[in-house]
């Protein structure tokens, strides 16, 4: 069945444009679009759907970025650097650690977050997916894994607490988000 209501099908204009209709078939569509201004139009519209599906199967591939490229390049989710927020609080055990200080985390370029103090940290960030585990690293400045761990998403917030004593430093909170696997850096330079 060519025609719908009069007009050519979409499937049709589809077949005929990858030029997969019988030679009876393509001359039935040519003569239609030569009177038919609305099918002309839809043709072209087709057409260039086509052409630019072919011009992206043909395209590189870009190669994976590393973390740091990642880091150095805009939020892919845009709402994410609106989502950054605030350490909260450690639990802290009697003769244990000292209380940790209050830190805002900003996942745009630009300088780190100076933290005082080595430790613990309790990172809080405002994240969408709610009741999934999002992977979470806390990586050093040559991009060296010093935690990880699966954290739960809870209320629209994600509470990475690192219960360690790190070194003074560059730091980067690498945060996975567990639908759409984008991901995200904060940076965060901890100062005695």
């Amino acid at each position: 069945m060519l025609f719908n209501a009069g007009h050519l099908d979409d499937d049709v204009l589809e077949r005929y444009v990858m030029s997969r209709l019988s030679e009876t078939e393509a001359e039935t569509v040519e003569d239609h679009i030569a009177i038919c201004s609305q099918c002309l139009d839809r043709m072209d519209q087709t057409t260039a759907y086509v052409e630019g599906m072919r011009t992206a199967l043909k395209a590189e591939p870009a190669p994976e970025p590393n973390w740091f490229q990642r880091w150095l390049s805009p939020p892919v989710w845009a709402g994410v650097a609106l989502a950054a927020a605030a350490v909260l609080f450690v639990v802290n055990r009697p003769g244990d650690l000292p209380a940790p200080a209050l830190v805002t985390l900003d996942g745009t370029r630009g300088s780190a977050t100076v933290v005082h103090g080595t430790g613990p940290f309790d990172f809080e960030l405002f994240m969408p997916a709610e009741g999934k585990s999002y992977h979470v690293e806390l990586l050093d400045a040559v991009g060296a894994k010093q935690w990880e761990s699966e954290v739960p998403g809870v209320n629209g917030k994600l509470h990475a607490v690192i219960k360690q004593r790190i070194a003074t430093g560059q730091y980067f909170l690498h945060v996975v988000e567990p639908v759409s696997g984008s991901q995200h850096d904060y940076a965060v330079q901890v100062l005695k």
